[in-house]
């Protein structure tokens, strides 16, 4: 049986009590990895993972 949650490819991040451990990596790049559109999740190779990452911040950064 399939979740609709597993082909989101979703992390599950770990969580402190503190909220001095959530930058730390093994909470912040789950974090982040969550907030990425599901295409460059997916992507293929490195390569295109790298131009479709750089392309998607900078549509965030420069559209208004």
């Amino acid at each position: 049986m399939w979740l609709r949650s597993a082909e989101k490819e979703l992390l599950d991040p770990k969580r402190t009590e503190k909220g001095y451990g959530d930058r730390a990596f093994a909470v912040a790049g789950p974090d982040l990895w969550n907030t990425l559109p599901l295409d460059i999740r997916n992507s293929v190779s490195v390569a295109i993972f790298k131009s479709a990452i750089k392309t998607h911040f900078f549509e965030m950064c420069y559209t208004c």
